[in-house]
C-alpha cells in the first residue's frame, strides 16, 4: 500500500470534545500495534481514483488522537452523522475540500464509534467509521443507511481497514438441484468466499402462502436443504433470503432452474441497508461470473420500472431505494442482458 495511506501523523490542531462512552462486550486492545502511533492519530485519504472512497474506510485511535483527512483526488468532505456518534460528542462537518493535498482535521476525546459520510457522494455510499478507544454509542449494531463500513471489532483488531479490504458485505447464495414443485435443493451461503455459519434462512411460500418463513439455519459449511413449494402462489419457485447480523443475501430461481447447469438466470445480490432513500449496491452474476453491461431497472414509487443504468466491469451498480410512493422503502430490481435476466425483491 502507498506509504501515504499507512503513515500516522503527530498531534495537529483540531477541535476537542470531552466525555466518555463505552459498552460492555468490547475490550480495548492492549497489543494493538504501535500504541504511540495509534494514540497520535492517523490519516484518511479522500479519493476518487477507484470510486469515491475514504482510505482507510475504518480507523482505530485512542482518545485524544487527531485524525487528518487529506484530499487525494476529487471533491469531498468529512461530515458526521448526528445520530451515529457517541453521546456527548460534537458532530462535525469539514465543508467541501477541493484542492488536492489539502487537509482537514479533528481531535477525538470521547470514546466510542463514529460514522461519517461525504456530502457530495453520500448517495454513492462514500462512508467511513472511526473507533475511539472502546466501541460504543448508537452506531453499534447497525450499518449506515448510505453504505457499509467495517465492523467495529475488526477495526479495533486490525487498527485500520483499507477501502479495498472491506469486502462485498453481501451474502452470496448458490444452490444445487432442480427447482421444481416439491423437490429438495441444497442452498449454500458464503461471504467473501467463506461459509456463512448459523445464519437464519427464510423461504418465501414455504407454507403455501406468499409469506417469508424461517425454515432453518446454515450448518458449518454454510449449507441447508430446503423444499420447493408444491402448492400456492409460489409453487415451483425458489425464493430464499439469508440473514446474519447486518448481512443479507437473496436468491430467486424460477421453476426449471438447475444449480448444476451452465446456463440459467442472472443472480442479483445487494449490499447495504434497504430503507427509504438509501443507496445500495447491486451485483449481477451468472454462474459465479460478473454480468457486465447489463441493463438495470428499478421499480419506482409509482410502481413503474425505470432504466437506471448498466452494470460495470464487476457486475455492479449503485441504485436508490424509493423514498416515496407505494413502494417506498422497497427494493425491486431487474437485470437484463440479451435473453437473460434476474430479479431481486427486498422489503
Amino acid at each position: 500500500m502507498n506509504q501515504r495511506r499507512r503513515r500516522f501523523l503527530g498531534a495537529v490542531a483540531g477541535t476537542a470534545t470531552a466525555g466518555l462512552v463505552g459498552v460492555a462486550g468490547y475490550a480495548r486492545r492492549s497489543n494493538a500495534g504501535s500504541g504511540a502511533a495509534r494514540t497520535q492519530g492517523g490519516t484518511v485519504l479522500m479519493s476518487a481514483r477507484q470510486g469515491n472512497v475514504y482510505d482507510p474506510v475504518g480507523l482505530y485511535v485512542e482518545p485524544g488522537a487527531t485524525v487528518v483527512w487529506e484530499l487525494e483526488s476529487g471533491v469531498h468532505s468529512s461530515t458526521s452523522y448526528e445520530d451515529r456518534i457517541p453521546e456527548g460528542a460534537e458532530p462535525w462537518d469539514t465543508g467541501i475540500v477541493s484542492e488536492p493535498g489539502a487537509t482537514v482535521s479533528r481531535t477525538f476525546e470521547v470514546e466510542g464509534t463514529y460514522d461519517y459520510y461525504c456530502l457530495p457522494h453520500r448517495a454513492n455510499g462514500m462512508v467511513g467509521r472511526i473507533v475511539v478507544g472502546t466501541p460504543g454509542g448508537p452506531a453499534e449494531g447497525s450499518m449506515p443507511t448510505d453504505g457499509p463500513v467495517p465492523e467495529s471489532q475488526r477495526i479495533v483488531q486490525e487498527g485500520s481497514v483499507a477501502a479495498g479490504g472491506l469486502g462485498t458485505g453481501r451474502i452470496l447464495i448458490t444452490y444445487e438441484g432442480e427447482v421444481s414443485p416439491g423437490n429438495a435443493v441444497t442452498i449454500t451461503a458464503t461471504l467473501d468466499g467463506e461459509p456463512v455459519v448459523g445464519a437464519n434462512v427464510f423461504q418465501r411460500g414455504a407454507e403455501g402462502d406468499d409469506e417469508w418463513t424461517l425454515v432453518g439455519t446454515t450448518d458449518e459449511n454454510g449449507r441447508l436443504q430446503v423444499t420447493i413449494p408444491s402448492s400456492g402462489d409460489r409453487a415451483g419457485d425458489l425464493r430464499v433470503r439469508i440473514r446474519q447480523g447486518e448481512r443479507e443475501g437473496e436468491l430467486e430461481v424460477e421453476p426449471g432452474g438447475s444449480g448444476d447447469s451452465q446456463e440459467g438466470p442472472i443472480r442479483v445480490d445487494y449490499s447495504g441497508t434497504v430503507s427509504p432513500g438509501a443507496t445500495v449496491t447491486i451485483t449481477a452474476t451468472l454462474n459465479g461470473e460478473p454480468v457486465v453491461g447489463a441493463d438495470v431497472f428499478v421499480r419506482d414509487g409509482d410502481d413503474e420500472r425505470q432504466l437506471v443504468g448498466q452494470t460495470d466491469e464487476n457486475g455492479q451498480l449503485q441504485v436508490t431505494v424509493p423514498a416515496e410512493g407505494d413502494n417506498a422503502g422497497e427494493l425491486d430490481v431487474q437485470v437484463r442482458r440479451g435473453e437473460l435476466e434476474g430479479e431481486l425483491e427486498v422489503g
